[in-house]
């Protein structure tokens, strides 16, 4: 099992912001994120030294988190459940590997999703949580680092609650 390790997605992207209203199923719309997520960047997998860039996007609040997404630039992959854990200062996302509408299929449902959890008080492949909060990002911090924005590779790791 360790050559999991070895699997790698590019997880993170930043998602439409907006306001809306739930689908009939309760899950939320591309547009109801209500939250605001920033992510600090090391050159080191532990998080030592300061952070070389920041990433700064909408996300939801609410469980189970955003829709579905993918894009042109993550290829086999797509992320899903985006969202701000508020009460206990954390940012989860599900990560699809080999799939591109959040689905598992029989030969990766072992390794697929891959819930990745984000604090501040740690360290995940040189990323750590800078802030998570209720309401918008701020227009300024969103827009700088919406330039700078790449894919990140996270590698999949097993889940702990496997």
């Amino acid at each position: 099992m360790h050559w999991l390790r070895l699997l790698s997605s590019l997880a993170l992207l930043p998602t439409v912001a907006g306001t809306g209203t739930r689908n009939a199923n309760n899950t939320p719309k591309e547009n109801d994120a209500d939250a605001c997520v920033s992510l600090l960047f090391y050159n080191s997998a532990d998080c030592q030294g300061e952070p070389v860039r920041s990433m700064t996007f909408p996300t939801w609040s609410a469980k189970p988190g955003g829709p579905c997404y993918h894009d042109k630039t993550m290829p086999n992959y797509s992320v899903k459940n985006q969202r701000c854990d508020l009460a206990r200062g954390a940012f989860h996302q599900s990560v699809f590997s080999c799939s591109t509408s959040c689905e598992t299929k029989w030969y990766n449902q072992w390794f697929s999703p891959d819930e990745q959890k984000f604090t501040a008080e740690s360290c995940f492949h040189g990323i750590r949580l800078d802030y998570c909060v209720q309401g918008q990002c701020p227009s300024s911090a969103h827009q700088a680092d919406e330039s700078a924005v790449v894919p990140v590779v996270v590698p999949v790791l097993e889940s702990s609650t496997r």
